[in-house]
């Protein structure tokens, strides 16, 4: 599985919750994806993330990626 995949695998047991009523116990999950993502992810993968998004999600993440690899061109 790439970094992408697994974020992605965090993030739906997380929505998952919504559906189940099970907040609690998937809460964790979102709290672990988010740590993944924030520490494993290259800027490669940030644009493999983005390419699969969608609206305001693809924003969001390009903004993140934007933050943690700023553009340098001085």
């Amino acid at each position: 599985m790439t970094n992408v995949e697994i974020f992605l695998d965090y993030q739906d047991k997380w929505s998952e919750a919504f559906c189940n009523e099970d907040f609690v116990k998937y809460e964790k999950s979102a709290q672990e994806g988010l740590y993944w993502r924030n520490e494993n992810f290259t800027k490669s993968d940030w644009e493999e993330l983005i390419a699969q998004s969608h609206g305001r999600a693809k924003y969001e993440y390009t903004k993140m990626m934007n933050e943690k690899f700023p553009n340098n061109k001085n």
